[in-house]
């Protein structure tokens, strides 16, 4: 049986751990871009010294973001790389305006500048989809067993289940235990199943074992972790293929899929040369992320010029105002979310907002004009009073309250290449739903001793988060060709299962990167190999 998968974020190599678990042997082809060997040598450096050896220029030079403070909400990126982000490749044209979403082609998706937040999606959230949380909840399990998780059994129970046993918390910052205290004190006069809020849920490992190294809580998160405590998807591909489940094809992008009765033909375009070659598979699992696999579908399918729609969850950051105030204790913590929040409005929404609370980093140190590293006189400097209260919190909202984007394949193209064109479709009520959602939070927090700054939201552009998806989303019995099965095979198809986030009928404010996994290991656990 010959097996592929398209791609080597989230999606693919957690279908691509299912299929191992079948006994598959499969190629992986994916374009495969990495961090620049100059960067990874530095990285690699940190890496096998004590973190209080590191070397404070090689660190600056790690945390180096020419986007804070340029743009109102800051780029993610990777040890102050940002080639997760395919905005310009010859081999791989985008027209897209001053739309800033971009499609990823490097090695590991976009976890190389994820925050590791994993949270399952709440039944309310996904109405229109042909299944439920239940239908998840045992790929949730399996997912969850194979990855590091940082979590806390507490309050958020209630609404968004665990599917793990006996978890380990990360050491939090004083002022997220004290926001937390504080929460815990009101959580009981909340109406049930419109508030509830706990331990942020990250995909990081707190103790050295066999498969890499624990937190030492050095502060560098937002820029990327030197030791690999954050889950990646590349560093659990590597795996895989020590074990000899993948053989992994990089430096490939694939043009389209072409079905027949004995099989799926591939038509590739090799980096670099642009050498063109040809392949042939049993079964195909296409999961390199939600722009790439659209655009490859339409170019499969002959649907060329043919806008198609795709979901986004908008995001949005407000500055959370504290009456009691900490010392910030940045660069000696782990500075990923600290605490969800997730709160409904059932008179205005059935969907839940969701927040991920993070105290000072290095992001607000420098929006702020605060040096990372102080002179003696640091401490007293009264940005650093006002600091001492402060708090961001990262809200997102359902894609129904959210712009979308709208994608076509160009077959005349860029330089003789068909383009993928993108572009926003704004959502008229989006900004007011995000100004509203900020108001309430404001009303909010009074009672838990805290202002957030309704007035200073600062909102990311449409697609720049890359929680899209949608495009070819799974229905009971479809009707278009732009419609998918329950296991992800576009209409008419029967050996191509798309298993990333192009067959979510909707995106939900929680975060995606879980359920797209779950949901992948779903496809690749029933799908038909005969």
């Amino acid at each position: 049986m010959r097996i592929a998968v398209i791609g080597s974020g989230p999606a693919a190599v957690s279908c691509a751990r299912a299929l191992a678990r079948r006994g598959v042997r499969m190629t992986m082809i994916d374009a495969g871009e990495t961090l620049d060997p100059a960067l990874e040598a530095m990285v690699d450096g940190l890496r096998k010294q004590p973190v209080t050896d590191w070397d404070r220029g090689t660190v600056d030079a790690l945390l180096r973001n020419p986007t804070i403070g340029k743009e109102a909400v800051p780029r993610k990126l990777a040890f102050g790389s940002d080639f997760v982000y395919a905005h310009d490749r010859a081999d791989w044209p985008i027209e897209r305006g001053d739309c800033r979403a971009a499609p990823c082609l490097a090695r590991g998706g976009l976890t190389p500048v994820w925050g590791g937040a994993m949270l399952p999606v709440h039944d309310r959230d996904i109405g229109d989809w042909p299944i439920g949380r239940a239908d998840l909840a045992p790929h949730y399990e399996r997912v969850l067993a194979a990855l590091p998780l940082a979590a806390e059994s507490d309050r958020l129970e209630r609404e968004f289940p665990l599917y793990r046993q006996s978890p380990s918390a990360l050491a939090a910052p004083r002022s997220i235990e004290s926001l937390r205290r504080d929460l815990d004190r009101v959580a009981p006069s909340f109406a049930q199943g419109e508030f509830v809020h706990g331990r942020a849920r990250l995909a990081v490992r707190l103790k050295n074992d066999a498969s890499g190294d624990g937190c030492v809580y050095c502060g560098l998160c937002l820029a990327g972790c030197p030791l690999g405590s954050i889950y990646r998807a590349d560093a659990e591909l590597t795996a895989l293929e020590r074990g000899g489940a993948v053989k992994y094809l990089g430096g490939m992008l694939v043009q389209s899929l072409r079905e027949d009765a004995d099989g799926v033909e591939l038509s590739l375009c090799r980096r670099g040369d642009g050498a063109a070659h040809a392949m042939r598979f049993d079964r195909v699992f296409l999961g390199a992320g939600a722009i790439n696999s659209t655009a490859i579908m339409l170019r499969s399918l002959d649907l060329f010029d043919r806008p198609v729609r795709l979901k986004d969850s908008r995001k949005f950051a407000l500055p959370m105002v504290r009456w009691r105030g900490h010392a910030v204790e940045w660069p000696h913590v782990n500075s990923l979310a600290g605490l969800f929040i997730e709160v409904r409005w059932p008179r205005h929404s059935p969907h839940w907002v969701h927040l991920q609370v993070s105290a000072p980093n290095d992001y607000v140190l420098r929006r702020l004009g605060l040096p990372l590293a102080g002179p003696p006189g640091f401490r007293i400097d009264p940005r650093v009073a006002a600091v001492r209260h402060m708090l961001v919190a990262w809200c997102s909202l359902h894609s129904s309250l959210s712009d979308e984007i709208e994608l076509r394949v160009n077959p005349e193209g860029v330089g003789g290449r068909p383009s993928i064109g993108l572009a926003v479709c704004t959502n008229e009520g989006a900004r007011h739903t995000a100004r509203r959602t900020s108001w309430a939070l404001a009303r909010l927090g009074l009672r838990f001793g805290t202002l957030f700054l309704a007035p200073f939201r600062l909102t990311s552009p449409a697609g720049s988060t890359g929680h899209l998806g949608g495009s070819f989303p799974m229905r009971r019995s479809g009707s278009d060709a732009l419609h998918s099965d329950v296991i992800g095979r576009p209409m008419g198809l029967k050996r191509i299962h798309l298993v990333d986030a192009a067959t979510f009928p909707s995106i939900p404010a929680t975060t995606i990167a879980l359920t797209i996994m779950a949901n992948a290991e779903r496809i690749a656990s029933s799908a038909p190999l005969d």
